[in-house]
């Protein structure tokens, strides 16, 4: 044995058992670990006062306020005065009887700022075919098998 073989088997007998751990360690694993579980937790509401959270859900403009920080409180009270500005709108627009509500919130989410005197009858869809059935054409005949191929009857060889 040359000294190159000799180094070479030692490695092999130190990695051999220690790649059938890593290997036994990992299959051992495998058999007890469900894939379809997740380890997340569970989120829990943020509060479980039964009292606040029916506060703020009968009063959405209640003094208490959500968020601790200042800013974003300002951010949240500015867009509750801008929900309650356009909710006017809506109301006095529809008791001008202009646009009805649903024409009015159509032409603002397309981004059209103009108003209508009349609400515009929604289009009728244009009439539709009726579907033309599927024909599939007839399937092929399967071809017959091939003939057995001849056999000698004294040996059982085949031949012709």
């Amino acid at each position: 044995m040359t000294r190159g073989s000799k180094a070479r088997w030692s490695a092999a007998l130190v990695l051999a058992p220690a790649a059938a751990a890593l290997f036994a360690g990992t299959s051992a694993w495998a058999a007890t670990h469900n894939p379809l579980a997740t380890s997340a937790p569970v989120a829990k509401p943020a509060t479980t006062d039964a009292a606040a959270l029916t506060t703020n859900a009968a009063n959405p403009a209640g003094a208490t306020p959500i968020a601790t920080d200042p800013a974003t409180q300002a951010q949240i009270d500015a867009q509750r005065a801008l929900v309650q500005k356009l909710q006017k709108k809506v109301a006095k627009a529809a008791a001008a009887g202009g646009q009805t509500v649903q024409a009015w919130t159509q032409s603002v989410s397309n981004g059209s700022t103009q108003t209508q005197s009349a609400p515009q009858p929604a289009p009728q869809p244009a009439p539709q075919p009726a579907p033309q059935p599927v024909v599939k054409p007839a399937p092929q005949p399967v071809p017959a098998p091939a003939p057995a191929p001849t056999t000698q009857a004294s040996t059982g060889a085949s031949g012709g």
